[in-house]
């Protein structure tokens, strides 16, 4: 069953329990509570009205998959399943409607029921481009976007947990662990080089202890995505689990193969920029048990598989120097820092006036154009001296901001930062001052602070997540009447 978990809203429990919709009829439209009477002999309606079907020629599922359309035009994802995994798509439909609800951008959950193919599962069509290779084709900055927007809505998932009656996880995936490796050790097929991969599992397996529980999309990767109208949505929930939220990340190996910007997109969307030293080191362990299983897995498909499977192993030694980093090498956030240079101008100058701005940070109130020229032409010169600090942000090399001390005094320096809008809420700014930070030691500073307004949110949330002590820096500025 599902139910809300008191206090927590948007929180579920999720049992392994078979699930019915017409437990949703409650919560859901007309449709879902249409199939609880299907359920009990009553019409599909939407089933009933589909007139034509595709056959689409795609996945690992064995089900058959079909764009399916009514005499009226619309268009829905139709899938066939045994007759068998009955109580499968049962629970699937209902827990894919409890991710709905949290406003994730994915497929819908319309419709299930029996027919005498066995049993069907609608749901929303999505119009739009297999991610896979949709996203290498567009600008890295996109890439990157594209790959938060996945993290931060694979988090959102994350908040459903697992049941409440779960088996420990250490017990659970140590099985899987085990069964990996026997795989492994009879299997006719071997690779290359495999005692790095076969002694990193077992010295860091002992890292699945007291993991939390939580419901997982189960197949979490580039490949079941679509880009749609600029958006990122996540497909193919039929492999849906529970278990190790960070788990979940094992497939990123696709992602990363087909776009790292995508891949650490989604890495830092999933913790706002912030990623714990743990996570990449299960991480690695998870990947390692996967691709120890994935060559013994490969044998029924044929040679082509088995090739597969021993390139993308060769590809994850590559990314992990044969085990001895536990950050993979794809994995880099676009953004750098660098002096200002003459061709800033035009972003300069529309960052000084955007309206947006200007609400926090401190400009001259009679800023106009001529004023910008002069500011930049300043920061240009200030760029160049040691003795203070002026850079611009880039997001690959695309100017997008600045960042800049405030005021140095001793060994200690104040820092401030601005944004164009159309990058808030990505973690530039995070990462600006970071890589700041670390130039500022360079040069023999031992401390930076920075200010802004209580009410500015996000600039306070960026010198938390820089490692800054936040509860000393509210109502810290009054604003000033200039820059530099």
């Amino acid at each position: 069953m599902i139910c809300a978990s008191p206090g927590f809203p948007g929180m579920f429990y999720l049992t392994n329990k078979t699930v019915y919709a017409t437990i949703f009829e409650h919560m859901y439209d007309k449709r879902s509570a249409m199939c609880g009477s299907f359920l009990n002999g009553g019409a599909a309606m939407l089933f009933d009205r589909l007139v034509r079907r595709e056959y689409i020629d795609k996945g690992w599922s064995g089900d058959r998959k079909f764009r399916a359309e009514t005499a009226d035009g619309e268009q829905y994802l139709l899938r066939i399943s045994p007759a068998e995994k009955k109580d499968a798509v049962a629970l699937c439909y209902s827990r894919m409607k409890a991710a709905e609800m949290l406003q994730i951008s994915m497929c819908r959950a319309l419709e299930w029921g029996t027919c005498g193919e066995g049993v069907y599962f609608i749901q929303s069509w999505i119009d739009g481009s297999d991610a896979e290779a949709a996203i290498p084709t567009l600008d890295t900055i996109t890439q990157y976007k594209l790959g938060i927007d996945a993290g931060r809505d694979l988090r959102k998932l994350h908040t459903m947990h697992g049941p409440q009656d779960a088996q420990p996880w250490e017990q659970r995936y140590g099985r899987k662990i085990d069964r990996k490796l026997q795989m492994y050790a009879a299997s006719a097929q071997k690779y290359d080089e495999d005692a790095c991969i076969i002694s990193f599992i077992n010295e860091n397996r002992h890292l699945i202890a007291d993991r939390p529980i939580c419901y997982q999309h189960g197949d979490h990767h580039i490949g079941n995505m679509m880009v749609s109208n600029g958006n990122i949505v996540l497909i193919d929930f039929e492999k849906e689990d529970y278990g190790d939220p960070w788990e979940e990340f094992n497939r990123i190996v696709w992602s990363a193969q087909a776009s790292p910007y995508f891949a650490s997109g989604t890495v830092d969307g999933y913790f706002g920029g912030n990623v714990p030293e743990l996570f990449w080191r299960l991480l690695a362990l998870y990947i390692c048990t996967n691709t120890l299983g994935s060559l013994p897995w490969a044998i029924p498909f044929g040679e082509g598989e088995i090739r597969v499977m021993k390139e993308q192993q060769r590809q994850v030694l590559e990314w992990y120097d044969h085990m001895n980093r536990i950050v993979p090498n794809w994995y880099g956030n676009p953004v750098r820092i660098r002096p200002v240079v003459p061709s800033d101008r035009e972003m300069y100058l529309s960052l000084l006036q955007d309206e947006e701005v200007v609400k926090t940070y401190m400009v001259p109130e009679e800023m106009d154009q001529q004023l910008a020229e002069k500011i930049f032409t300043r920061y240009q010169i200030l760029s160049a001296s040691h003795d203070r600090y002026v850079r611009t942000i880039c997001v690959g090399e695309t100017p997008v901001g600045t960042i800049h001390d405030v005021g140095i005094k001793d060994s200690t320096v104040e820092l401030g930062w601005a944004l164009l809008p159309a990058y808030y809420n990505i973690g530039y700014c995070t990462r600006a001052v970071k890589l700041a930070m670390g130039e500022l030691a360079e040069r023999g500073y031992r401390e930076v602070t920075a200010g802004a307004f209580e009410e500015n949110r996000a600039s306070l949330r960026v010198m938390e997540k820089s490692g800054m002590d936040i509860h000393q820096m509210l109502n810290y500025l009054n604003k000033r009447s200039g820059v530099l």
